[in-house]
């Protein structure tokens, strides 16, 4: 088995952002949330399909090369600007600012 390549180039962004919640409650806003998630994942294979070839003799040949397994995963999550109110009074005049970035890569 050879000149075998596996790339898996995984990027996940999730934002739950400016996120209200309010039972029996007053909220007063005068301001938003920014929020920014990023993912980027990227992989380059290191193979340009010149493998030598790998002769066998025998009653039992087994040989293994040029495998490559690239798995790049990105996740960026933002939980930002959540509120929750019970039986309260939430006054508020600014938002906030909310990034997360992931950028996982394999490169050769």
């Amino acid at each position: 088995m050879g000149d075998v390549v596996v790339a898996l180039p995984i990027a996940i962004a999730a934002n739950v952002c400016d996120t209200n919640i309010n039972v029996l409650a007053q909220q007063l806003r005068l301001g938003g949330a920014e929020c920014e998630s990023t993912a980027e994942s990227g992989a380059t294979i290191p193979w340009n399909g010149n493998s030598p070839n790998q002769q066998q003799d025998g009653l039992v040949n087994v040989a293994v090369g040029d495998i490559f397994v690239l798995v790049p995963i990105g996740i960026a999550a933002n939980i930002c600007d959540t509120n929750a109110n019970v039986l309260a009074e939430q006054v508020r005049t600014g938002g906030a600012e909310c990034t997360a970035t992931a950028l996982p890569e394999v490169n050769s």
